[in-house]
């Protein structure tokens, strides 16, 4: 099966709905999932790495939260 950009993609992978994007829920679980992976890592850079991904989560919450209180445009 084919995805985004012709990646292949497995017939058990779950599908994500177009709205996760919007969803700030979605993003923070994520960074949560990476803090929580990142715990247990001890590899210093790797760790950091990690935690720089968790951060971008928080961000791209945000950004959805400020997306959903902006004007629908038609």
């Amino acid at each position: 099966m084919a995805g985004r950009r012709g990646q292949r993609t497995s017939a058990t992978e779950p599908k994500l709905p177009a709205s996760f994007i919007n969803d700030p829920e979605h993003w923070r679980a994520r960074a949560e999932e990476m803090r929580r992976l990142a715990e247990d890592i001890n590899d210093a850079a790797t760790k950091e790495m990690m935690l720089r991904i968790a951060r971008d989560y928080e961000n791209l919450a945000v950004r959805a939260e400020e997306r959903s209180r902006s004007p629908k445009v038609d």
